[in-house]
């Protein structure tokens, strides 16, 4: 992603293209670092930026590819592969942003507490008696342990 953002950033300062086209890279650029930020504070909606820089992608090849090589028979089938290609991913990154974001929003911390103590629970020893552990030993089925954990009401 940085490689990309780097790369847009580049186009960006030395394009010669159209005003429209250069506002297009510049908006790309743009939401490149915003979403290279978020990655990297590992904030929870920066799977949208993703999403959002696909979706622009998209976009881009919809509205600037109307030059010569886009003409031929490999142009345009490069750029519709790559249309689809780029709708797919959008789509993708979309609808895996939402469950994440859901996820690791902080209304769960006490969820994710409570999961952490119950596979504490499992791993480490039983604190509260709650644990059930039986061990199969057979040479045909090898040598496992099993435990179980009592949630109650849960």
């Amino acid at each position: 992603m940085v490689f990309v953002t780097v790369t847009t950033l580049l186009l960006a300062l030395g394009s010669q293209a159209s005003p429209s086209e250069t506002l297009a890279v510049w908006t790309f650029a743009l939401i490149g670092v915003v979403t290279v930020i978020m990655l990297l504070l590992r904030w929870c909606y920066a799977a949208y930026g993703v999403s959002t820089l696909n979706f622009l992608a998209a976009i881009e090849i919809l509205k600037y590819s109307d030059d010569s090589y886009s003409h031929t028979f490999l142009g345009s089938t490069t750029n519709q592969f790559f249309l689809v290609w780029f709708l797919l991913n959008g789509y993708g990154w979309w609808k895996a942003a939402a469950p994440f974001a859901a996820a690791h929003d902080d209304s769960f911390d006490n969820e994710r507490g409570q999961v952490g103590l119950w596979l504490a629970d499992l791993k480490y020893g039983d604190r509260n008696r709650r644990v059930i552990e039986f061990s199969v030993k057979s040479f045909w089925n090898g040598y496992w342990t099993y435990r179980l954990l009592d949630l109650g009401n849960c």
